[in-house]
């Protein structure tokens, strides 16, 4: 009885950090965005970096329901009953997976923008090509962003929530702080170059905060595959998750055919809505699924 009272409130707890941790992370990413829209107003450049924003959060949120429900299972499970070399191949696995999906994604953006985002969206071809500076180096935030997702997801298999959270949330203050620097509010190109110095140097801060808690890096390789049990839940959950994402890139593609500033709105209503649902649903069910394993 006095275990499962401590194990409850262990549990509480986790629950109320992770949940503020996560809001308050929430909330910043939407400042951020409000501060783009009120300084440069509504333009076609504009939506088009708002575009990237969704399509990376669409991403990364894809990821880190897999990694949710399969991924950091198939590392606990391994954590608790093998040896710790095999537990760091087993993290470096997935990671590998994760270099070679982003690099697929931003490579295709980068080489192909004009091809990809005339299948994706309703922007019309002369909006694109006058873009693409903005639009390859989003490609890049993509990048980082599906590689950051994962680490700090292996960090909460560790019931470490606080630390991925407050790395966020510094994130998004050098994304704005970046935004309101003298003479960085007349280009726009200057928004997207402050978003990747920002989550390159996130890049780099999870990583060295990673191998000082838990005493190993974080790198590709393949030494060791997936568990069989993760094999067959992975299939299930791709397939559900991609009903769910076609289902949001349909609705940023009709949202793109609007006149410029609408994409922004739309933008918005969805990163409220999205902080929401991550914060209510989400990080609860991760919170107590990683206490119950």
């Amino acid at each position: 009885m006095g275990e499962t009272k401590l194990s409850n409130r262990r549990t509480n707890r986790n629950i109320i950090l992770s949940v503020g941790a996560t809001l308050v992370a929430k909330l910043m990413v939407l400042l951020q965005s409000s501060v783009i829209s009120s300084v440069f107003g509504a333009n076609e450049g504009v939506d088009l970096i708002f575009y990237m924003m969704s399509l990376a959060v669409v991403v990364t949120t894809f990821s880190s329901a897999v990694n949710q429900l399969v991924i950091v299972s198939n590392i606990i499970h391994v954590r608790d009953n093998r040896s710790p070399q095999e537990y760091r191949q087993t993290v470096r696995f997935f990671f590998s997976l994760y270099l070679i999906v982003a690099t697929v994604l931003a490579g295709a953006l980068m080489l192909f923008p004009g091809q990809v985002l005339g299948a994706l969206t309703s922007f019309e071809p002369e909006v694109i090509a006058a873009n693409l500076g903005i639009i390859r180096v989003m490609a890049m935030v993509l990048f980082f962003s599906v590689l950051n997702t994962y680490v700090m997801d292996v960090f909460t298999s560790h019931r470490v929530f606080i630390l991925p959270m407050v790395n966020d949330v510094i994130k998004s203050l050098a994304i704005i702080l970046f935004i309101l620097l003298p003479g960085q509010n007349t280009r726009i190109e200057m928004i997207v170059w402050g978003m990747l110095v920002a989550h390159i140097i996130q890049f780099l801060t999870i990583n060295i905060s990673f191998r000082r808690v838990f005493g190993f890096a974080v790198y590709p390789g393949f030494t060791r595959s997936m568990e069989k049990n993760a094999k067959k839940n992975v299939a299930s959950v791709l397939l559900a998750q991609s009903a769910s994402s076609l289902e949001s890139m349909a609705m940023m593609g009709v949202a793109s055919s609007f006149p410029a500033g609408y994409y922004v709105s739309f933008s918005l209503a969805r990163t409220i809505f999205s902080a929401v649902m991550n914060v209510v649903i989400l990080q609860f069910a991760t919170v107590v699924g990683i206490d119950l394993i």
